[in-house]
């Protein structure tokens, strides 16, 4: 089985999608994060908090998205609270 798998661009700066292997209190761990959080130019997601124990769930983690919603309402946000 190949341990090769393709991930999605960041949702938020759209660089490379990345993944580490961690060492957690579960041992040994996934975790997904955006390339450019290693650059200057960081990215608003940088490294997630989620660590999955195999490799394929979390790039499949990282590689969903959610469906996008063409009759969507927006709500004013007002300035004060920005």
């Amino acid at each position: 089985m190949s341990d090769n798998y393709l991930m999605k661009p960041c949702p938020f700066c759209g660089s490379a999608g990345a993944i580490e292997e961690v060492e957690g209190a579960i041992g040994k761990a996934w975790s997904p994060y955006c390339s450019a959080a290693l650059k200057e130019d960081d990215c608003i997601l940088g490294h997630t908090l989620l660590s999955f124990t195999r490799k394929k769930e979390a790039v499949e983690a990282w590689n969903t998205r959610a469906k996008i919603i063409e009759d969507v309402s927006y709500v004013r946000i007002e300035p004060s609270l920005i």
